[in-house]
């Protein structure tokens, strides 16, 4: 049996991913890596406290709970595509130790149509959210960039970090610094800057925000509008030739300041570029979750 050290090279991340001394770790919302492998027997040695589930070929194989390991046999050599895919939780990275195998082990090259970026909110970190349902539905490659309560606005929103110990204060980020992170705010893990040479090259990039940046006042207004500008203006120019949707909270059916603000933000930020488009969802009903908020 030999061990594979997983490796930006060797294995095909899609996602956010951190190489570490500990191996590579997923980041922010449903990551995954596909391979693949020729042989007859391999384990999947992770560390982490998110689950995951393994897809080969077309069976799905679930982890028996999170950090576990999973096993596959065959009756003799044999050739397959396996595609592992992180839960939902952003508060605990899931950690690719390496791989243990008695064949071969080789990066699987996307063949699929899109490969898109996802930018949100709960709206979109949701696991029944546009973010899941795109992917699942066409066969597309993502990242899905989000955080539940996290604002678009640094201090707005509901997602705080821990000061370090020699303050007493807490940093409330929002998506205007939390996007240039690997990590996702999280109280567990630490920040660490993503590094964007290691991003894919997307072709759609889905945005949807406003609905934790308390746009109840006139006050709150120009921040917001200068700090959206400003974030598309910025990922446009990071995936230029990507076709770029800035979407209305599908679950608002209010129609006062909070929905006019992010409509005016949208379509202000669309003369950026033709490539950039508001999408409104206003009448839509669409519920992702059983809160009645989603």
């Amino acid at each position: 049996m030999k061990f594979l050290k997983p490796d930006y090279k060797n294995i095909s991340f899609h996602g956010r991913w951190e190489k570490t001394d500990k191996g590579m770790v997923g980041h922010w919302v449903r990551p995954y890596f596909e391979f693949k492998f020729t042989g007859t027997q391999f384990t999947i040695n992770t560390e982490g406290a998110n689950s995951y589930r393994v897809v080969i070929d077309n069976d799905e194989y679930s982890a028996n709970g999170a950090g576990a390991d999973v096993t596959r046999f065959f009756k003799e050599k044999t050739t397959v595509n396996v595609k592992v895919k992180i839960n939902n939780d952003t508060g605990f990275p899931f950690i690719l130790k390496g791989i243990t195998h008695d064949g071969v082990i080789q990066p699987l090259p996307s063949k699929r149509k899109h490969n898109c970026l996802f930018i949100g909110d709960s709206l979109t970190h949701d696991a029944n959210s546009h973010s899941a349902v795109i992917p699942n539905m066409f066969d597309y490659d993502y990242t899905v960039v989000a955080q539940g309560g996290l604002a678009l606005c640094n201090g707005r929103g509901y997602c705080t970090v821990p000061a370090p110990e020699y303050r007493t204060d807490q940093t409330r980020y929002g998506m205007e610094s939390a996007f240039y992170f690997f990590t996702a705010p999280s109280e567990k893990i630490d920040i660490v800057p993503y590094d964007f040479k290691l991003s894919e090259d997307y072709d759609m990039v889905f945005l949807k925000y406003g609905t934790n940046d308390r746009l109840i006042n006139e006050e709150a207004l120009p921040e917001f509008k200068e700090k959206y500008y400003k974030l598309v203006k910025e990922v446009h120019e990071l995936y230029p030739k990507a076709d770029f949707y800035l979407l209305l909270p599908a679950a608002d059916h209010e129609t006062g300041l909070r929905l006019k603000t992010i409509e005016e933000a949208a379509l202000k930020a669309c003369e950026i570029s033709p490539k950039i488009k508001y999408i409104s969802s206003r009448g839509w009903d669409i519920e992702i979750g059983a809160d009645k908020v989603h």
